[in-house]
């Protein structure tokens, strides 16, 4: 009678871990002996046999474990590269990733709150920087009356203006009432070319000053 041997369809895919042990088995070898020839300590070779990677010493030394285990025992060190993450023909480091991703969950909240130092920062800095401008910035001056070079026919002008409710007015040097921003000021004109200097100035501010020049006609058959 002959015996048939069921074989199975689907196999489980070994670990990398199973295939250094399965293989050091299939040759006799006990883990002291490996242990022995590769000059690599016992527990390293077996966090390597249990997938413990990560347990490996970080950086070139958990890399050159494994494959001097890999190449001790014959094992094609293709199927390594899959483990080595191998990126744009150069070896990566697996054995670094845990670490890696721990320092960047620490940096990133240091990000965070570096930028929100940052930030707030720059808000006060903006604050301070249009408060100092406006502070020092002269307030606004216009004439309503006179026109520039206008030429009077009587020598009595009434010149008004606006500004800033909280500035200084000074027409000539004299001090003018600042009236919610309004002022006024009748002004004895000389005959000729009459100069009239306004100024307009806050606390803190520079100056705002505008000019007027001013021509009396001369009138005749007057004293």
């Amino acid at each position: 009678m002959v015996e048939f041997k069921i074989k199975k369809l689907f196999e489980r895919q070994l670990s990398w871990g199973e295939k250094f042990k399965l293989t050091r088995e299939d040759r006799l070898l006990s883990l002291n002996k490996a242990s022995k020839d590769l000059g690599i300590k016992t527990a390293y070779l077996e966090q390597i046999e249990n997938n413990e990677f990560s347990q490996l010493p970080s950086g070139l030394y958990g890399r050159q474990f494994v494959l001097k285990y890999a190449t001790y025992l014959n094992l094609d060190t293709k199927f390594l590269n899959d483990l080595f993450q191998v990126s744009n023909g150069q070896t990566g480091d697996c054995f670094s990733h845990e670490k890696l991703s721990k320092k960047k969950f620490l940096i990133f909240p240091k990000i965070v709150k570096n930028s929100a130092i940052f930030l707030v920062i720059a808000i006060c800095l903006s604050y301070f920087s249009f408060y100092f401008f406006n502070l020092v910035s002269p307030p606004s001056l216009s004439i309503s009356y006179p026109p520039e070079n206008f030429v009077a026919q009587e020598n009595i002008l009434k010149l008004s203006g606006v500004t800033d409710p909280e500035a200084l007015i000074t027409i000539n040097g004299e001090v003018v009432l600042n009236n919610e921003g309004v002022f006024n000021k009748e002004i004895d004109l000389k005959s000729g070319v009459n100069k009239i200097t306004i100024t307009s100035k806050q606390k803190y501010s520079k100056k705002n000053i505008i000019t007027r020049q001013i021509l009396l006609e001369k009138q005749y058959g007057k004293n």
